[in-house]
């Protein structure tokens, strides 16, 4: 019977070469050079209504990676989604001011289609459907367990956990601008804050 032949994806390539790049380079100057070995997702997968849209912070591309994780965390039903209140925008300006969530959106993009590629043999996240997408989501909600994802993650990105802080944190700012917007507050019934009307003249009170 002829041995199985062991196939090597791109996540440990990165870690044997980023091990014995760490004796020869430092900085993580040979693991950034391999990371651009691929070329970028190219712009067919962008999301027409984010085009319109002005980003400042994130790219075009990195912006309609995060705008479509943020609908499968709050996906429309009888209700508008977060896709819908378009949240990605308010984390453009987060992001303006919080150079720690910036880098993690920015790392986490290229985490989702690191792992794409891996589980999916695709360059982008975008090019999954949904069922695919949200298997990935599921993955980055569990920190990693095994040594080699972690000393990937590191490599990488610097963090051990990258895509379970990513998720993490983009979890909670996709809630935490939902409901503070108007799509939200119709989710739960609320319609609104009361509007000022002024000293009532209580003489045609009745």
């Amino acid at each position: 019977m002829a041995k199985p032949i062991h196939v090597l994806n791109r996540r440990k390539v990165l870690v044997w070469g980023g091990m014995v790049g760490a004796l020869l380079l430092s900085g993580g100057t040979l693991v950034r050079w391999l990371y651009k070995i691929d070329a970028l997702p190219d712009l067919e997968h962008i999301h027409e209504p984010l085009l319109e849209q002005s980003f400042e912070n994130f790219s075009a591309y990195e912006a309609t990676v995060l705008h479509e994780v943020a609908g499968l965390i709050i996906p429309a039903d009888q209700h508008p989604g977060a896709k819908e209140a378009l949240v990605v925008v308010e984390f453009d300006q987060m992001a303006k001011n919080n150079e720690r969530f910036k880098v993690l959106c920015q790392q986490g993009v290229r985490w989702l289609d690191e792992i794409a590629n891996d589980l999916f043999q695709v360059k982008s996240f975008l090019q999954l459907d949904c069922s695919a997408q949200t298997k990935i989501l599921l993955k980055a909600d569990v920190p990693l367990k095994t040594v080699w994802e972690k000393i990937s993650d590191k490599i990488q990105y610097g963090e051990t956990h990258l895509g379970y802080t990513f998720f993490q944190s983009l979890k909670q700012q996709t809630f935490a601008v939902f409901y503070a917007h108007p799509m939200g507050w119709m989710t739960v019934g609320y319609h609104g804050p009361p509007q000022w009307s002024g000293h009532l003249d209580y003489h045609i009170c009745v």
